[in-house]
């Protein structure tokens, strides 16, 4: 699955970069901005590093949306965003992470949301936890959730565990 990255930080993308091609990213393109990813297939994720005002990136993320219908966004906020901000951003994308996660957080982020889940911010995440506790994971079920939140391909997880 195709992967964008949208930072100005070169220090950042190439950090990412790496990382997204040592895990199970392999399609990984780099952009200074938005308007310069030309195309994108359905599914695809964009890697948006976000260092401005919350109205400039409302405004990336709903031209993203316009342009490439079934895309992923997972936000990459700066450390100066307030959590307001972040938790207002997480409703608009599938993730929002501060920029101070490892490098291997961030790729597994990118690969739960590959997967099709939603990672949730602040007063959600609490909620979401009760939901997945009333849910009861199984353990085999605990145990794939937890190497995809390492980073770990399906293909990995799948031989891992029989």
């Amino acid at each position: 699955m195709p992967v964008a990255i949208v930072s100005k930080n070169t220090v950042l993308r190439a950090r990412l970069i790496a990382k997204c091609r040592e895990r199970t990213f392999r399609n990984v393109s780099v952009h200074d901005d938005t308007s310069d990813i030309l195309e994108t297939a359905p599914g695809s994720l964009v890697l948006l590093h976000a260092t401005s005002s919350s109205a400039l990136v409302d405004t990336q993320i709903k031209a993203l949306r316009m342009r490439f219908r079934g895309i992923r966004i997972v936000l990459l906020t700066a450390s100066r965003v307030t959590d307001a901000i972040r938790r207002d951003l997480a409703t608009k994308v599938e993730a929002v992470l501060p920029e101070e996660q490892s490098p291997e957080a961030l790729i597994g982020a990118l690969a739960l949301v590959r997967e099709g889940y939603r990672l949730v911010y602040g007063d959600d995440a609490a909620a979401a936890g009760d939901r997945a506790r009333a849910a009861q994971l199984s353990k085999r079920e605990s145990s794939v959730l937890a190497r995809l939140r390492e980073g770990g391909s399906n293909k990995d997880i799948a031989n891992d565990l029989g």
